[in-house]
Order: C-alpha cells, then sequence, then structure tokens
C-alpha cells in the first residue's frame, strides 16, 4: 500500500480529506504513517482535536500519530472561517466517542514529517492540504528531503492558475488561491526546491462544486444502521454542511453560484486515482508582494529545479462514484 503522510490546516475540506484518506487506510488500499495539522484555516486546538477524532473512529488511535504546526500566517484566514472546525468537534458521533485517544505528539509537525520520511523504507507520498509552511520548514531543516527516494510526490492542493482567486480582500486583485496567499515566501520555496510537485488548483476544484445534489445522494450511501460501523459518508455529509450557503433540490430553473468546492478532497482523490485527472506538466512562480501578492502564475523565467504537475480537468461523474463507494463500502473499524 502507498505510504502517505496527511498534511492539513483543519479546515471543513481538510477534515473531509482526512475522513478519506482514512477510509482509503480501512479499505486497504493507502497506509497512513502520520498527520500533521497547521492553523491555518482552523484554530489549532479545534482542528486537532477533530483530526483525532477521525483517527479514534476508525480505531487508527494506536497506529497514527499527530502533530501541529505553530506557524502564523503572512494573512491569517478570517475568524469566522477559522472558527467552522469548532463545529466540526461537535458532530454527534464524534462526540460519543468519547475524548481523544490518538496521540498528539510534542514534535514539530516539520519533524514529525521529517522523521516519518527517513525511518520509510520507501518514498512516501506527502498530502499536503493547507499552506506549504509545514513542508518549507521540514526541507530547510532536511534538504534531502527533496529527493524522490524519500518523498515520491508532494500532492497539494493550492493556487490558480488560468482561472480567478478566492482571496478577495482591499488592496489585492482576486488572483491569489489562499493557500499560497497564507504564506507565500514558503510556497515558492517548495516549488522552486522541494520534492516532485503535483498541484490541484482551483482551476479544476471548479469543476466539482458541493452541491445540495450532491450531499443529497452521498446521503442515501449510508448503510442501514449498523452500530459497529463507521459511517464515512454521514460524517463527511456533516462536515460539509454548515457551510452550504443555499438549498436547491437540483432541478430548479435559478441556480445559485456554488459556495463549497471539493478543494482539499479532490487533491486526496490524485493522491488514489491519477487516473481520473488530465494534467499539464508547467514552470510556476510565486507573487510575493503587491495586489497579487500569492498569486501562483506561469514563468518562462520561473527558477524552479524541476516542473509541477497540475491537474487540469477531472472525470466528475466516475470521480463521485469511487468517492461515494469508498466513503460507504469501508469495512468496519478494525480495531
Amino acid at each position: 500500500a502507498m505510504r502517505v503522510f496527511v498534511s492539513g490546516d483543519g479546515g471543513v475540506d481538510d477534515l473531509a480529506a482526512l475522513t478519506m484518506t482514512v477510509a482509503a487506510m480501512m479499505a486497504g488500499s493507502i497506509e497512513i504513517v502520520g498527520v500533521a495539522v497547521t492553523g491555518g484555516n482552523c484554530f489549532l486546538d479545534a482542528g486537532v482535536q477533530a483530526s483525532r477524532k477521525i483517527l479514534d473512529l476508525a480505531g487508527l488511535d494506536g497506529k497514527v500519530q499527530v502533530s501541529t504546526c505553530d506557524a502564523e500566517g503572512v494573512n491569517p484566514f478570517p475568524r469566522s472561517w477559522r472558527s467552522a472546525s469548532y463545529g466540526i468537534c461537535h458532530i454527534p458521533r464524534l462526540l460519543r466517542d468519547g475524548r481523544p485517544r490518538t496521540e498528539l505528539l510534542q514534535t514539530p509537525a516539520h519533524i514529525h514529517l521529517a522523521e516519518c520520511c527517513m525511518k520509510s523504507n520507501t518514498p512516501i507520498t506527502v498530502l499536503e492540504t493547507g499552506p506549504l509552511t509545514c513542508m518549507a520548514r521540514a526541507l530547510h531543516a532536511f534538504p534531502e528531503l527533496a529527493k524522490p527516494d524519500r518523498i515520491s510526490q508532494l500532492v497539494w492542493m493550492g493556487g490558480a492558475i488560468d482561472v480567478e482567486g478566492n482571496v478577495h480582500r482591499e488592496g489585492t486583485d482576486g488572483s491569489a488561491e489562499w493557500n499560497v496567499y497564507w504564506d507565500p515566501l514558503s510556497a515558492k520555496k517548495v516549488i522552486d526546491a522541494g520534492p516532485k510537485l503535483r498541484i490541484c488548483p482551483l482551476d479544476v476544484c471548479n469543476q466539482a462544486p458541493i452541491t445540495t445534489k450532491f450531499l443529497v445522494d452521498l446521503s442515501m450511501r449510508t448503510k442501514p444502521f449498523a452500530p459497529e460501523r463507521v459511517h464515512f459518508a454521514d460524517i463527511t455529509g456533516q462536515i460539509f454542511a454548515p457551510s452550504m450557503r443555499s438549498f436547491e433540490w437540483g432541478d430548479e430553473k435559478s441556480s445559485s453560484k456554488p459556495s463549497l468546492f471539493a478543494w482539499d478532497v479532490l487533491a486526496a482523490s490524485y493522491a488514489l486515482w491519477p487516473d481520473l485527472f488530465a494534467c499539464e506538466e508547467m514552470n510556476l512562480d510565486v507573487s510575493l508582494e503587491g495586489p497579487s501578492e500569492g498569486r501562483l502564475f506561469r514563468s518562462s523565467q520561473a527558477t524552479q529545479r524541476q516542473s509541477c504537475t497540475v491537474l487540469k480537468t477531472v472525470n466528475n461523474e466516475e470521480w463521485k462514484s469511487r468517492y461515494f463507494s469508498l466513503l460507504s463500502d469501508t469495512p468496519p473499524e478494525h480495531r
């Protein structure tokens, strides 16, 4: 099974992506070697609590450890977005399971990541669904992590290349995406000198909206109640539900613009099912200042060691089918 280190910043879609990778580990297709949380799109205590509980629920508390990155972003996420992580901690199934059992390491996340790579006898995949701060710190301390025999690929949700960004703040031009904007310099350092990067930008994420219809279909996948089962489909639906900003059955004439997309879940999906995506190799650079600070753009002058693989399109129907099957057909927890 592919060995994966899962790192994220505790947001709604980060926790949905973690849930998906946990389901994949229970299904036997990957092995999670470690989990890291950065206080980006969450408050760190909440992001850590939710991550540990998701691991607990799958009976992975004796197998996987969680670490934290204490970095503060140059451009912090809005507090209202970050507080969504407290809501996820209150999902009934997570509360019923009691206090977290999964070990929380005192070791900083970048050291935890490096140690997992160094001890592994096969190269690992790093899935990063938050800013690249933890990875940049790890590379600074251990430059050898850039070698393919340590990290075979770094799969990252970030950037907006040929589409509009999602940072709409006074003084910005709307070209940046939040995972870059939070810490643009770390993004540049990892793009320039890091491991082989496979980027899941807004370009492809925009093709996978989370709509009412999507969540209705997901809700239908929960098997009849069986107390020993972990209902990953229900937990995922509950993770996404509070972030919905419109309600439509899907057959109405008026359709409002979706506010939620499969961002980090799509990056995790690439790690599991690369055949669903069409990609393009390109050289990229990051704007470090001015109105386009945090913009990820194509560059012929780029100083990077190797090109990045950028996801451009996804086979949406097949993706949805595999994603729902993974969440609903996963075997019961193997305690």
